[in-house]
């Protein structure tokens, strides 16, 4: 089985997807979560597995259009709990700069906002994008995974501790099929001319009978 996932290798889309499928699965790693959605929609791998939302973050944006604009369905959900470590080549007397997945960098912020207020923040397409620049930079720091320390040969200098430990909850991964129920409905939706809690309510009257659980984007 192919599954492709955002990459480089260490991603928390990774760690997902071999906890679905297991080791034996071929991993394809995309740059952008639609580059996922698009190998999906083209019978190049089998599934695609992103993330759906975090807990400081909420909804991700970039996998929610992900799945609008492209000919996907949501197959299953699953859960992790992601920790994220400040991970860098060498100790933290030479960074000039810390960087990560906007996610990444904001369960990172009210840390790195009282004891890094001096480092250059940079975003990157994946929390394991971070973690390769950092293991060519020793100037550079990633916001990524215990497990982008291992595969990279980065120190880890420091554990991200969540904003309030009683918040601390599990993030969601979108699984991609090509065939098979949607899990999930996403409506465009128009407001003009309505109120918010009617729409709402439209919404979930129309679709409560067939779905699990309901996204939806306001233009």
């Amino acid at each position: 089985m192919k599954v492709a996932v955002l990459g480089p290798k260490g991603s928390f889309s990774e760690e997902a997807a071999l906890k679905i499928y297991g080791p034996s699965i071929k991993i394809v790693y995309a740059k952008t979560f639609d580059e996922v959605a698009k190998l999906v929609s083209n019978r190049k791998v089998d599934n695609g597995v992103i993330p759906r939302e975090t807990t400081q973050g909420g909804i991700i944006t970039e996998a929610f259009d992900a799945i609008l604009n492209n000919e996907v369905y949501v197959t299953g959900k699953f859960e992790i709990k992601p920790e994220f470590y400040m991970l860098a080549k060498e100790d933290d007397s030479k960074l000039k700069t810390v960087g990560s997945h906007p996610q990444g960098l904001l369960a990172a912020k009210s840390f790195l906002d009282y004891n890094f207020p001096q480092l250059k923040r940079q975003e990157t397409s994946s929390t394991s994008e971070a973690a390769l620049i950092a293991s060519e930079d020793p100037t550079f720091a990633a916001i990524a995974s215990k497990s982008s320390s291992e595969i990279y040969r980065l120190n880890r200098l420091h554990k991200i501790p969540p904003v309030r430990e009683e918040k601390l909850k599990k993030g969601n991964m979108y699984v991609y099929g090509k065939n098979g129920k949607n899990l999930t409905v996403i409506d465009v939706v128009n407001l003009k001319g309505k109120e918010l809690p009617e729409t709402v309510e439209e919404l979930f009257q129309k679709y409560k009978e067939n779905y699990d659980y309901l996204d939806f984007k306001i233009p």
